[in-house]
């Protein structure tokens, strides 16, 4: 029998993480045809009181560790972030993909239906009745959120990028006449 809470956590993130480099590349391309700094880019922020560009793709790849390996029962790993340029996200991301990748669907069967708890920065406490609501609840709209907002910054800054670009291809194959 498949895991279900495998199948919506680990396919989804690595479609939205892949997606998200997908983004960042065509944004490389942006600055360098339009001889734009990429600092322009990783420092960007839609409004004052928001974190910049960079520090939205890191804590996107953030959630989307945390949503696999909490509903493994393990912690997830400490990355250490390099803000640089554009192929430091990048490669941030790809280090997220291969860590989720190593997680196995056997591995979810331990929380789906046992309480999920983790703390804040804030030192705030949060408790999931079970693995599927902090998926379904917390993990995957706060991972989105922050792959939004990464589009919408690049949006902004004119890098083409349409609502094909935020889905991705996923399994689908496309045809366009």
């Amino acid at each position: 029998m498949a895991n279900t809470t495998y199948q919506y956590c680990i396919p989804s993130l690595l479609l939205g993480l892949t997606n998200m480099q997908h983004h960042l590349k065509l944004a490389q391309e942006h600055c360098k045809k339009h001889t734009i700094h990429e600092s322009a880019i990783t420092s960007f922020r839609l409004f004052p009181n928001m974190l910049h560009f960079a520090k939205q793709v890191q804590i996107g790849c953030n959630f989307a560790l945390r949503g696999g390996y909490l509903l493994c029962g393990k912690q997830p790993p400490k990355m250490d972030y390099v803000e640089a340029d554009l192929s430091d996200l990048i490669d941030t991301i790809e280090r997220t993909k291969s860590l989720l990748k190593e997680l196995s669907p056997e591995a979810f069967h331990s929380t789906i239906d046992q309480p999920v708890r983790f703390n804040l920065r804030t030192g705030t406490q949060v408790s999931y009745p079970n693995g599927e609501l902090y998926l379904r609840e917390y993990a995957l709209p706060n991972f989105y959120f922050h792959a939004t907002t990464v589009y919408n910054i690049l949006r902004h800054n004119g890098v083409p990028l349409g609502k094909q670009d935020f889905i991705g291809s996923g399994s689908a194959t496309i045809h366009r006449d």
